[in-house]
């Protein structure tokens, strides 16, 4: 929810005390979770964008920078590789 949203919500008279600060605990959470998720998604792009074979990866239909980002992650260096169509027992 929006910032402005948490606080209509934790303005509605029905909430007692103790039910409003966990309400804001509970936005407080989510609120950092989601500078969390940005923040992370800035480092993947950055690596993305940084890796010439990660962002050719990008120009593949339905390829975005966390998956992207992921196939780097799980392969590697791809040069590690006899061919660029390597199977898992051709690794050098």
């Amino acid at each position: 929810t929006r910032p402005y949203a948490q606080a209509d919500i934790l303005r509605l008279p029905r909430w007692k005390p103790e039910q409003r600060e966990l309400l804001q605990g509970l936005f407080d959470d989510m609120n950092h979770a989601h500078a969390r998720r940005a923040e992370l998604r800035r480092i993947m792009t950055r690596q993305v964008v940084n890796d010439p074979v990660l962002r050719t990866l990008l120009r593949l239909f339905g390829v975005n920078v966390t998956l992207a980002f992921t196939i780097g992650a799980i392969i590697g260096d791809i040069r590690r590789f006899r061919t660029p169509i390597g199977s898992a027992g051709e690794a050098r």
